[in-house]
């Protein structure tokens, strides 16, 4: 499945050394895996020392160059969501990554005996269909910044008022109307559905180290074993993740609520709009990022 240590150093503003690190260090865990799968073999207690070493590489995972984090990242800060449920994205996304792992192996290697290059398709397909629903994500969040900038326009355009008496509808009224849902369970359930999204775009695409690792635990009869591996991986990426996510959860709401607070003038106004701005800058990032792997995907 190849290194992903980079041949040359990358640009940067003094971030290519912390890039370079952590691939080197990916590039260490790799040969540790390799080495902890092959003692599962011989003596079944390893099994706790591959789990730990797989944990430690999905922290060191995330921390490296990934479009993961940056999609859940970008993501809270256009959302506005609470730390909570981006942490809970964040789990939910490495969990469908490192399921992703498992059936692919699983199912194409271990039931169907396909080969690697099989697998390597597989993972492409995967790969483009998760860049797509970043950029659908992107797009819809877009969308909803665009509506909070276009002013409401009034329901009616001429001034006279209509004296009708309007029924007051409530869940005991007894009429045959159809009553509309509470406003903040519509808005719960539109969360969870971006949430959904969000989950398969950053997690549709398998980690190259579970796949690594199941493929050597299948080729020793260690599938479940190697399994195992995977969710630990998934678990450590989950935590560095969950981290980004609640800190720029509590960035867009540091925002939030300075904008509530009763100031005038220049900065009054600055803070009024830094939650639109914020929600922009997150929607395009989102967009853009799947647009570009996607199209990067898309030229190999």
């Amino acid at each position: 499945f190849g290194s992903t240590v980079p041949a040359e150093p990358l640009p940067g503003f003094g971030l290519d050394s912390l890039v370079r690190w952590t691939a080197q260090a990916q590039g260490s865990f790799y040969q540790g895996l390799t080495n902890a799968m092959g003692e599962v073999a011989t003596s079944p207690a390893a099994l706790w020392s591959l789990l730990a070493l797989s944990f430690a590489y999905g922290v060191a995972h995330a921390a490296g160059p990934g479009h993961g984090k940056m999609v859940i990242g970008s993501y809270m800060l256009a959302s506005g969501e609470t730390a909570r449920r981006g942490a809970l994205f964040a789990l939910g996304a490495a969990f469908v990554q490192a399921s992703m792992a498992v059936l692919l192996v699983g199912l194409l290697a271990g039931l169907f005996g396909l080969s690697r290059q099989h697998l390597n398709t597989a993972t492409i397909t995967l790969e483009r269909f998760s860049y797509g629903l970043i950029i659908l994500l992107g797009l819809y969040l877009l969308l909803r910044v665009a509506k909070r900038l276009i002013p409401a326009r009034a329901e009616h355009a001429h001034p006279h008022h209509h004296h009708q008496h309007h029924h007051q509808h409530d869940d005991g009224c007894g009429c045959d109307h159809a009553h509309m849902p509470d406003a903040s369970a519509v808005q719960a359930t539109a969360s969870w559905g971006q949430g959904i999204m969000l989950m398969l775009g950053a997690g549709a695409r398998p980690c190259t180290g579970a796949l690594l690792v199941l493929v050597l635990a299948l080729s020793q009869g260690l599938f479940w074993q190697g399994a195992g591996a995977a969710y630990a991986m998934g678990a450590g990426t989950a935590l560095t993740v969950a981290l980004l996510a609640v800190l720029a959860s509590g960035l867009s709401g540091v925002f939030s609520r300075a904008q509530a607070s009763p100031r005038k003038g220049v900065i009054g106004s600055l803070l009024a709009g830094a939650p639109t701005v914020l929600g922009l800058v997150g929607s395009l990032l989102v967009l853009g990022m799947g647009a570009l792997l996607l199209a990067a995907s898309l030229a190999r």
